[in-house]
């Protein structure tokens, strides 16, 4: 059985979504300094790919030129695409970031929504729909099976 403690605090969130929305806001005020760093930083990391990429155009022509030899074109080409595949790699670190949904209008409602559809008929639910509601409220038990440790 779910203690009734348990059960107040999850009627108390449905009954007021604003303190579900709250703790949205506080994660999308987080997360939109985070987003506008990354946005700069790919801005940044996008310019130095291209230069990266005029610079390998750049020792071509000196090699047909006979300016360097092959040994040289190929270590500078090494060097300029190891340099554009660690920029590629940085990008796409960012991706997560920068794709990350905001909270919007939108997700304000759906949220109001899926409250109020949760609350409906809560108090006469049976025991394994306030089960999946709880699940929803409560982290769930992780079992680290190497340590033979669990954690709430």
């Amino acid at each position: 059985m779910i203690p009734e403690p348990a059960w107040d605090a999850i009627r108390r969130l449905l009954d007021d979504p604003d303190h579900i929305l709250q703790q949205f806001e506080k994660h999308a005020a987080s997360h939109a300094a985070t987003r506008a760093h990354a946005q700069t930083r790919h801005a940044k990391l996008e310019g130095e790919l291209k230069n990266a990429h005029a610079e390998e155009t750049r020792v071509v022509p000196l090699y047909r030129e006979g300016k360097i030899d092959d040994t040289l074109l190929e270590a500078q080409l090494q060097e300029v695409r190891g340099k554009r595949e660690a920029l590629k790699r940085q990008i796409e670190a960012l991706r997560p970031t920068l794709d990350a949904p905001e909270l919007t209008v939108d997700t304000q409602r759906a949220v109001r929504a899926f409250t109020q559809y949760l609350r409906c008929g809560l108090d006469n639910a049976n025991f394994y729909k306030k089960q999946r509601v709880r699940r929803l409220f409560v982290d769930p038990i992780k079992i680290n099976p190497d340590a033979a440790s669990a954690t709430l």
